[in-house]
């Protein structure tokens, strides 16, 4: 029973963050274009910027910055940019006010950590193609 007691009272007391149901894991996005494979896309968050293949899966580490979508002009196609804005998670929500009286920590250190937001499943990128293409 003290046993009981004890497991339960620390459970209340500490209090549940986001980062314990996600820490480490990526986030990912499925990324569509009303075109077929487009070359020379690049994905900049801020960590970095990188090369990568639209459409397809996307994956990056949460935060509350943006994450933005560029493609290259090319003999075909007109250069585009997309932003992919971040909302709170529902983790976030859950964990923080539900699972203690201190969710104040746990809102802390999931804003610190990134864990706090997460990027929608799926976006849709429009490329323009060039006339004569």
């Amino acid at each position: 029973m003290t046993k009981k007691l004890l497991a339960l009272s620390v459970l209340f007391l500490c209090g549940g963050c986001s980062l314990y149901m996600r820490e480490g894991m990526p986030e990912f996005v499925d990324v569509n274009t009303n075109l077929t494979t487009i070359p020379n896309a690049t994905v900049t968050t801020k960590y970095g910027t990188r090369a990568v293949e639209i459409p397809g899966r996307l994956s990056f580490l949460t935060s509350y910055s943006d994450v933005e979508i560029n493609t290259a002009e090319d003999e075909c196609h007109y250069a585009s940019s997309t932003t992919i804005s971040s909302e709170l998670s529902p983790w976030f929500l859950f964990g923080n006010f539900v699972f203690g009286p201190f969710f104040f920590v746990g809102m802390f250190y999931d804003f610190a950590a990134g864990e706090a937001f997460v990027y929608p499943d799926e976006i849709m990128i429009n490329i323009q193609k060039k006339e004569n293409c």
